[in-house]
C-alpha cells in the first residue's frame, strides 16, 4: 500500500487507500498539475507480457465515452506497478447505501438505474472489439449528486497474491474478479463469459437492490435443479410485492442459468422494462425523479410513507451457503476486448467436466398483459427475517424481507393484518419421492392464483371475540370458545361452520369480502416460494415452531413438547410472505370439501366443493399436539364440518375484485 502523501510521476499525490485486494490497490488522489481530485488505480504484475496488456487496456478504456462510465485520462507505471488514472466518484457505493437504507429501494428508482446501467451495457456490448465487464454488482456502482449511475471496476485490483503480495498468473491473461451471488454459471464453470453474462450480472444487481435480498449463486440453483429441486430463486414479485409482475418476470429471464434463455442484448431488455414500466404505471426513466434523495450529496432520504427499518430489516442480507466473499478467475478485466464471440476462460475451482446444467424451461422474455388492477387499500410495509435451515435443523441463514400489510380495524384495540399476495403460479402436492408423503397429497400439480390478501397471524381470541361481538348474521358464536386462554393466543375450537359465520360478520362489518383460505390459497401462501417440504428448508425444530418435538422430520433433532397453544411465534418464524405460524401450533380451517386426492383438482386456485365427503373440509398446517411431519406445507387433513377442538383454528382471506 502506498501512504498518503506519496507522489507519483511528479504529478499525482496520494491522499488515501479506497480498496484494497491482493492484484493492487486504489486511492483517492490529487492531480497537482490540474488541480483536482482523481482515483488512482494501481495493479501489481509481473512480465513484459502483464504490461503490454495492461496498456492495451488502458488505451482502450481511454476511448470509452458514456455518461454512466468513469473517464480514464492516463496510465503510467512507477516500480512494479501499473497505475490507471480515472475519474474520482465521491460518495459511498449502492451496497453500503442499501445497507443503509435497510429495506428495498423503491421499484421507479431501480428501474431508472436499470435503465441507465442498460445503456452503458449496451455501448459496451457493441463496440468493435466487444467490451465486458465482468464484476457487476451493487459495489461497482455509485451514483452522483444528482443521483445519476456510475458504473465502477474497483474490483480490478483483486486476486490471489504470493507470499510476495503479487499475483502469479500465466502470461496473455488478465485478472477479473466475480462475486458469487451476481455471477452466472457459465462465468463461475469458466467455460467463457459473452454479453449475456454482463445481462445476468445485472439482473442479479437490480434484483438485489429491488428485494433487498441476494440472489441465490448459480452454482446452487443449477445443482437444486439437476437434484429434481425447484429452482431456489424465488421471484422477486414474491420477495418484494410491490413490484410488478411484468418487471419480476424480466428479471427473472435475464438471471436465466442458460444464456439461450436470457434476452439476447442489453438494448433489448432496457426496451423491455420501458415497456413494462409503462404497462405498470411506473414513472419513466427520463422522468428526472431524484427525490429518494436528500439535497446533500449522496444522503440517502426516506419516502415518507416507508415505516422506520427493525434492527432485523437493517441487517444485511445473508447467503445461507456461501459467507459474503468474492472469487476470482482469469481472465479479463473491465475493459478488454473479446477477440470472438466467446473467451474461453478457466474457473479457479471447475465442477466436474462432465457436468452439465440441466435447462429448465424458463419465463418467456416478453411484457404480460394485465388484468385490470383491483381496488387499491392502504397499505404499510413492514420488514422481517425470513431464517432457512439445514438438513439437521441448524440455522443456515436469515434473508431480509418486506411485505404489504392493509390493517382492518374490528373496533377497540383488535386489528386484522391481512398481507399482500401476489399473484403467481405453483407446484401443489407432494412428488413422490418427498419424505412423509401420503396419496392425499397427490398427484403434484399446477396451480395459477390470482392475487389476495391473507392474514399474517392465525385468528387470535381477541379477533374472535371482537367480531363474535358483532350482529349475528345465520348462527349464534360463543365469544370464549378456546381452551386454552389467552388474548394473543390462536382461537381454537371452533368448527368450519363457526369460521363460516366469522367471516359473513366481518365482511358485513367492513363491506369488504372476507373467507376462508382455498386449499391451493393456503398452500401457495404458505410456501412463498419454496418448494421444500417446509418454508424453512428441509425440515423444523421446535425453536421456530409449536409441534411435538418427540417427533423430529428428516435428520431435525428432538425438541420441545409443549403442550399448548402459544402466542404467534413471532419475525423469525414468518415465511417469504411475512406469515407467521403456517407451520404448527393450531390446525387451520380451508374452504374446500374434503377430497383424497387431488385427481380432479381447480388450477385456477379456486374452492373445490364438488364431490369428495361433503361432511368433511380440509384442515391444514399441523399443530402443538402432532408431528413435524403433518407441519409439511403439502400435509393435508379432513374434520367434519361441525368438529370443534383445541387443535384447530383457522386465518381468513380477503379479495378485492
Amino acid at each position: 500500500m502506498l501512504e498518503a502523501g506519496t507522489i507519483l510521476q511528479d504529478r499525482y499525490r496520494i491522499l488515501r487507500p479506497l480498496g484494497q485486494g491482493g492484484m493492487g490497490a486504489v486511492y483517492q488522489a490529487t492531480d497537482m498539475r490540474l488541480r483536482s481530485t482523481v482515483a488512482l488505480k494501481e495493479t501489481l504484475v509481473e512480465g513484459d507480457a502483464f504490461r503490454k496488456a495492461f496498456e492495451r487496456e488502458a488505451h482502450l478504456l481511454a476511448s470509452l465515452r458514456h455518461a454512466a462510465l468513469p473517464v480514464v485520462s492516463d496510465h503510467f507505471n512507477e516500480g512494479e506497478g501499473q497505475f490507471l488514472v480515472m475519474q474520482y466518484i465521491p460518495g459511498e457505493d449502492l451496497s453500503k447505501l442499501c445497507e443503509a437504507n435497510g429495506g428495498p429501494f423503491p421499484v421507479s428508482v431501480v428501474l431508472r438505474w436499470a435503465d441507465q446501467l442498460l445503456d452503458a451495457l449496451d455501448y459496451l456490448h457493441t463496440r468493435s472489439p466487444t467490451v465486458l465487464h465482468r464484476d457487476i454488482k451493487p459495489q461497482n456502482m455509485k451514483l452522483t449528486e444528482r443521483g445519476e449511475l456510475i458504473l465502477l471496476d474497483f474490483g480490478l485490483a483483486k486476486g490471489t497474491a504470493s507470499s510476495q503480495g503479487k499475483s502469479q498468473l500465466s502470461a496473455g491473461s488478465s485478472v477479473v474478479g466475480f462475486t458469487l451471488a451476481y455471477a452466472p454459471l457459465e462465468q463461475i464453470e469458466g467455460s467463457g463469459t459473452e454479453p449475456r453474462s454482463d445481462i445476468y450480472s445485472a439482473a442479479a444487481t437490480l434484483y438485489h437492490l429491488a428485494t433487498y435480498v441476494k440472489p441465490p449463486d448459480a452454482i446452487s440453483r443449477a445443482m437444486a435443479l439437476v437434484s429434481g429441486r425447484r429452482d431456489p430463486l424465488r421471484l422477486a414479485s414474491v420477495v418484494n410485492p410491490l413490484i410488478p409482475p411484468e418487471i419480476s418476470a424480466l428479471l427473472d429471464a435475464s438471471m436465466a442459468n442458460s444464456p439461450e434463455d436470457r434476452p439476447s442484448s442489453a438494448a433489448d431488455l432496457r426496451r423491455a422494462f420501458r415497456d413494462a414500466r409503462k404497462t405498470s404505471g411506473l414513472p419513466g426513466a427520463d422522468s428526472g425523479d431524484t427525490t429518494f434523495f436528500a439535497k446533500t450529496p449522496h444522503a440517502l432520504q426516506k419516502p415518507e410513507s416507508s415505516p422506520k427499518p427493525s434492527d432485523e430489516t437493517r441487517r444485511p442480507p445473508v447467503d445461507p451457503q456461501y459467507s459474503p466473499r468474492t472469487m476470482f478467475q482469469p481472465p479479463s478485466s473491465f475493459g478488454e476486448a473479446l477477440p470472438d464471440s466467446q473467451t474461453n476462460v478457466r474457473a479457479s475451482a471447475p465442477l466436474p467436466s462432465d457436468w452439465r446444467p440441466p435447462a429448465p424451461p424458463r419465463t418467456e422474455f416478453h411484457t404480460a398483459a394485465v388484468p385490470p388492477a383491483a381496488p387499491v387499500l392502504p397499505t404499510r410495509t413492514a420488514g422481517f427475517p425470513v431464517v432457512s435451515l439445514t438438513e439437521a435443523g441448524r440455522e443456515a441463514g436469515r434473508d431480509s424481507c418486506s411485505v404489504e400489510i392493509f390493517d382492518e380495524g374490528l373496533g377497540g384495540p383488535a386489528i386484522l393484518e391481512m398481507v399482500s399476495i401476489p399473484s403467481g403460479s405453483f407446484r401443489m402436492g407432494s412428488a413422490e419421492s418427498t419424505d412423509g408423503k401420503e396419496s392425499k397429497e397427490s398427484p403434484a400439480h399446477d396451480v395459477k392464483l390470482r392475487a389476495f390478501f391473507i392474514g399474517r397471524l392465525p385468528i387470535t381470541q381477541e379477533q374472535w371475540r371482537a367480531v363474535a361481538a358483532m350482529p349475528q348474521v345465520r348462527l349464534p358464536l360463543d365469544l370464549d370458545p378456546s381452551h386454552f386462554k389467552g388474548a394473543s393466543r390462536p382461537v381454537e375450537k371452533v368448527s368450519w361452520g363457526d369460521c363460516q359465520e366469522f367471516c359473513q360478520r366481518l365482511s358485513r362489518h367492513t363491506g369488504r369480502r372476507y373467507r376462508l383460505p382455498t386449499e391451493a390459497e393456503w398452500e401457495y401462501a404458505c410456501r412463498a416460494g419454496t418448494a421444500t417440504p417446509f418454508h424453512f428448508g428441509p425440515t423444523i425444530t421446535t425453536e421456530f415452531v409449536n409441534y411435538d418435538g418427540s417427533f423430529p422430520f428428516g435428520s431435525a433433532p428432538k425438541g420441545a413438547y409443549r403442550k399448548e397453544t402459544t402466542p404467534p411465534g413471532g419475525a423469525v418464524s414468518a415465511n417469504g410472505f411475512g406469515l407467521v405460524d403456517m407451520h404448527g401450533n393450531v390446525w387451520e380451517w380451508c374452504e374446500d370439501v374434503w377430497h383424497d386426492g387431488y385427481h380432479g383438482a381447480p388450477a385456477d386456485g379456486g374452492s373445490w366443493t364438488t364431490g369428495g365427503d361433503v361432511a368433511q373440509r380440509v384442515l391444514r398446517g399441523g399443530s402443538w399436539y402432532g408431528r413435524a411431519d403433518y407441519c409439511r406445507s403439502a400435509a393435508r387433513v379432513g374434520l367434519a364440518a361441525d368438529g370443534r377442538n383445541a387443535r384447530s383454528g383457522f386465518r381468513v382471506v380477503m379479495t378485492t375484485n
